[in-house]
């Protein structure tokens, strides 16, 4: 399990935690529920370390990461104190802001995180939890008949755990046993490890004590929160199990808008609690799709492939770079021609400007640029894509939106003189830099660009919806691959730009004829050369 993934304990301010890390792009926390650690991720974390830097955890007091005392009002396993742990370490591995998908206690943890500490949290999925602020609030026979350890567990030391150590591997096993599936879907050497686990009294009683801490610090800080208003903030992905205890006693739906203002699924999943181990691939496909294309005004930017049939690689995968993080070149990409529309290093490093949670309300960011020559400032909500502040706050409406999913290539810009797919970074993130868009490129005044006056002469315009970023591509292929060019070397570099009309032909002619006609006559952009 977890093969190529890198296993370090990383201290805390306040325990040791196991943490595993793989794979290269994004970063992504997993959060384990109980009587887990990472590896309830197993089938999940490798499927998503093709696209993303996967960092799983053992949390404080479970799997063997450190097992710190509770102190005598629980405080040390309160899902704050455990936020906390998660926090630290992603800032060791250098990760500020990140995804994050928690299940069970996991799931209570990010909830926590979300609302403590907003400006790390970029996006949230939550598997199969009710927030305990409503489930201690409304309390029913058969949420309680359910979920029974819930109220045993928090019992006075030493009472619980004594029982449960009578037998570990016995009450390991009934508890996990709570569908007609029994632990069919446990894969034999992570339930081995459970048991290992289990059979350990300190993480007994760890686990005891978070329950404690449940009934008490914990819901003095959601009564708190909730009598303030404060909800969770970020995009949300509610999923849950139609035969767990969620699905068969709540109403999810209707509970969880009470707790969080932006979210942009929920559904229910043909199994039971433990969905990373019941249903990672297949049944999670469409549930996945319906995730990354809910959230209002998001931008899909993975080019040539289906979202991954998985939870957490379907759900977070989708909308990455709306969230402001650069992916590492895909292995489903055709070729590395692709490369040329991520943003320039300096847009993705991992110094984000992050929420100003100060103020109330709309939460914005000032951003200040040089837009085809010209100085803008402007406030921006953190969530406005380039394409959208371009088309809608500068009315330059000659950069399209042709597909939100980053393919077509209709919104190509070019910032610090490189061609960027605008729907692919967000405003903040190119503060102080230079955008030409296609209004631009040639003086309003004066003649047209020479390789604008090519693709007129070509006949390449076609509807011209896709135009303009051809044109953009085109001159900056001229840029980096000299006035001679050839076919296909124009093809090649036209992979990642669509025409609607097919009308290929006449738009490669008119980028041979612009390449020439801009090494005789002016080449550099009227914004650029006036600036």
């Amino acid at each position: 399990m977890f093969e190529g993934f890198t296993r370090s304990e990383i201290k805390t301010s306040g325990a040791r935690i196991v943490t595993l890390v793989g794979g290269s792009g994004p970063p992504v926390l997993l959060m384990h529920g109980n009587p887990f650690s990472h590896l309830s991720w197993h089938k999940i974390a490798p499927r998503l370390a093709q696209e993303f830097t996967v960092v799983a955890t053992d949390l404080r007091g479970y799997g063997d990461s450190e097992k710190p005392a509770g102190g005598e009002d629980h405080c040390n396993y309160s899902f704050r104190a455990m936020a906390q742990d998660q926090l630290e370490v992603m800032a060791a591995l250098g990760f500020g802001r990140f995804y994050a998908a928690g299940h069970d206690r996991g799931a209570r943890v990010l909830h926590r995180m979300c609302l403590d500490h907003p400006e790390a949290v970029m996006r949230a999925a939550v598997l199969d939890i009710i927030p305990q602020h409503h489930l201690l609030n409304h309390v029913t026979r058969a949420w309680a008949t359910f979920s029974w350890h819930w109220f045993f567990m928090i019992q006075p030391f030493d009472f619980p755990e004594r029982l449960m150590s009578a037998d570990p591997d016995f009450f390991i096993e009934r508890k996990l046993s709570k569908t007609n599936q029994g632990l069919s879907f446990f894969d034999p050497a992570a339930l081995n490890e459970y048991k290992r686990y289990f059979r350990n009294p300190a993480t007994v009683h760890a686990m005891c004590e978070d329950y404690r801490a449940t009934h008490g610090i914990d819901l003095a800080m959601d009564e708190k929160d909730f009598a303030a208003g404060r909800k969770i903030t970020c995009p949300l992905l509610l999923l849950w199990g139609a035969t767990g205890g969620v699905g068969r006693n709540h109403k999810a739906m209707e509970i969880w808008p009470r707790y969080a203002a932006n979210i942009v699924a929920g559904r229910a999943l043909p199994c039971g609690h433990y969905l990373s181990e019941e249903a990672p691939g297949g049944n999670l496909s469409r549930v996945a799709r319906v995730f990354c294309f809910a959230a209002a005004r998001c931008q899909r930017v993975r080019r040539g492939a289906q979202p991954h049939g998985d939870i957490v690689a379907g759900a977070l995968t989708g909308n990455w770079r709306q969230f402001g993080v650069d992916l590492a070149p895909s292995s489903s990409a055709k070729s590395s021609r692709f490369d040329q529309f991520r943003p320039p290093a300096v847009l993705v490093g991992r110094e984000k400007r992050g929420f100003d949670a100060s103020r109330g309300g709309e939460r914005m960011s000032a951003v200040a640029l040089t837009v085809n020559g010209k100085p803008v400032t402007a406030d921006v909500d953190p969530r406005t894509l380039l394409v959208q502040f371009l088309r809608e706050n500068l009315r330059l409406t000659g950069t399209h939106v042709g597909c939100d999913t980053s393919q077509c290539g209709a919104c190509v810009v070019h910032i610090n003189g490189k061609a960027v797919k605008s729907c692919t970074v967000f405003v903040w993130q190119i503060e102080g830099a230079d955008v030409l868009t296609i209004e631009g490129l040639a003086d309003p005044n004066g003649p047209l660009h020479p390789m604008q006056e090519a693709f007129r002469e070509h006949h390449g315009l076609q509807c011209g919806y896709c135009t303009p970023g051809m044109i953009m591509t085109a001159v900056d292929m001229v840029y980096r691959k000299g006035h001679d060019l050839d076919d296909r070397t124009i093809r090649h570099e036209l992979e990642g730009n669509l025409c609607r009309c097919t009308g290929y032909h006449n738009i490669v002619k008119a980028i041979a004829a612009g390449a020439k006609a801009m090494e005789k006559g002016h080449s550099k952009p009227a914004a650029a050369a006036t600036a």
